[in-house]
């Protein structure tokens, strides 16, 4: 899988970009709700400009992520990245950031699917304008529940750091979002996911409860 360059890091360290356009990560939503045993709706990972009027140095040339999964506290089971899968060229999300990829948009989606990362390079070597709101998209995911009975819910955070979460310009320095900053380390949330279990499964579970707490009532000693 491509990464960005190690000297990227250091350049980027040593000569930030001067008055660089703000670029924010964001979700379709901040909040999606679904049912245990279907897939979520679609989401789009988006990112926007606090200006229409960006300076060419401050183009956007690449960019990557990593995203995870985390329940909330009390919430039981995983949630885990359905789409897109393992991938050296994803297809490339509606409405995408650039207007094509220079070898391909990279994805990881490995077990145990509660982390993905991905990055891509702009066809154009000047880099691309990134939009004000509604913004581009670089990425769209969907996820699934780890087991159809589970409910509670689940946060999709970015990771920050210099090689998690962060953007490129035509320099090839990387700069980080405005929203995910490189520095404490962390993560920041973009998006909540309320599960609901699957009405077949819960019905499966209150029926072998009931026939459980039947058999054991039947099993009492000196019942007729």
């Amino acid at each position: 899988m491509k990464r960005l360059l190690a000297a990227a890091a250091a350049l980027a360290l040593s000569a930030p970009p001067a008055a660089a356009d703000n670029y924010t990560l964001t979700a379709t939503s901040s909040s999606f709700a679904f049912v245990a045993g279907q897939t979520s709706q679609t989401v789009n990972v988006v990112v926007t400009n606090d200006t229409g009027v960006a300076t060419p140095a401050n183009f956007m040339a690449n960019w990557q992520l990593t995203l995870v999964l985390v329940p909330q506290a009390g919430s039981p089971g995983n949630l885990l990245f359905n789409t897109p899968v393992t991938s050296t060229n994803s297809p490339l999300p509606p409405n995408y950031v650039f207007p094509g990829s220079f070898a391909g948009l990279s994805v990881t989606n490995n077990a145990p699917h509660t982390t993905l990362s991905a990055n891509d390079f702009d066809s154009v070597a000047a880099g691309s304008q990134v939009p004000t709101a509604p913004g581009a998209n670089l990425l769209q995911l969907t996820v699934v529940a780890s087991s159809p009975t589970i409910a509670g819910a689940y946060d999709l955070f970015a990771v920050r750091g210099l090689a998690n979460t962060s953007w490129a310009n035509p320099a090839n320095t990387q700069v980080a979002f405005a929203n995910v900053p490189f520095n404490p380390s962390g993560m920041d949330r973009l998006a909540t996911f309320t599960v609901t279990p699957e009405p077949a499964s819960v019905l499966l579970v209150c029926g072998l409860a009931a026939a459980g707490a039947w058999t054991r009532r039947c099993q009492r000693p000196g019942r007729p």
